[in-house]
């Protein structure tokens, strides 16, 4: 069975629009929190809530602090600043809610309780989870994609989400008969779903038999604000003209673990 590697490079690009909210926030993220004395007991419980709204990634931690000493949640930005939010107790109950700044995009964050008595406990994080975010703009997270085919593999590659929120699919198309024998011609589809309720599709240029190995490309939305991303087949039995491949299955993934 013959196979052509086939990179995906210019993009064909179709935007859908819908009527977008106002104001919209979105979680893409929980991690657990708990910070603890000398001895194992916890003094404070909570989460840290990672999420995009007005254009900017921006994370709170919210809980209940009753140690004896200092808890302190230091946000690091990707512009290389940071900020630090602090509160004292002296074993009296707090209700905590520290938030990121909301002009700024955080891109990690370490929150330590500083002990009257000594010593301290920290737990850091970054935004999305290591190793599929690398603390930076470039990538807080990345998904593995694949279309497939009769158990064959069309389409390999990742889907990276950045600070703006833009999601970037790359990888390789991979000609493999079982696409049909009837098939001439096949390419895929990135469907892209925005927070604000946008929608725009992307589609590779074609692969067909006898095609030469090309670099790999990158579909890259273009306005900012992804949050899911699901991956079509399409086909052409003519070389011209293409439809959705019913049989064909592709990846649905999205920023975040939520």
């Amino acid at each position: 069975m013959k196979k052509i590697v086939m990179a995906v490079a210019a993009l064909l690009l179709v935007s859908v629009f819908y009527a977008a909210p106002a104001h919209a926030v979105v979680i893409f993220d929980i991690d657990t929190v708990t910070l603890q004395s000398s001895g194992g007991n916890d003094q404070f419980k909570g989460k840290v809530n990672s999420f995009h709204e007005d254009g900017r990634v921006r994370a709170r931690l919210t809980g209940d602090f009753y140690g004896r000493g200092t808890l302190r949640a230091r946000w690091f930005f990707s512009d290389g600043t940071n900020q630090v939010d602090s509160k004292y107790t002296n074993g009296v109950n707090q209700e905590i809610s520290f938030t990121s700044s909301s002009v700024r995009d955080v891109v990690r964050f370490s929150f330590t309780y500083e002990r009257n008595a000594g010593g301290t406990d920290t737990a850091s994080f970054f935004v999305g989870d290591s190793p599929d975010s690398t603390g930076t703009c470039d990538q807080i997270d990345k998904d593995t994609v694949r279309v497939t085919r009769a158990n064959a593999i069309l389409f390999g590659g990742q889907t990276r989400w950045t600070c703006a929120v833009q999601g970037q699919t790359y990888g390789t198309l991979v000609w493999d008969d079982a696409v049909g024998s009837n098939v001439q011609r096949f390419r895929i589809r990135v469907v892209y779903t925005y927070m604000s309720g946008l929608s725009e599709e992307l589609r590779s240029p074609s692969i067909g038999r006898g095609d030469e190995p090309r670099s790999t490309g990158i579909l890259r939305n273009q306005s900012g604000d992804a949050r899911a991303a699901r991956l079509f087949l399409e086909v052409s039995t003519d070389g011209t003209n293409f439809v959705t491949d019913g049989e064909a299955t592709g990846s649905s993934v999205k920023l975040g673990d939520l």
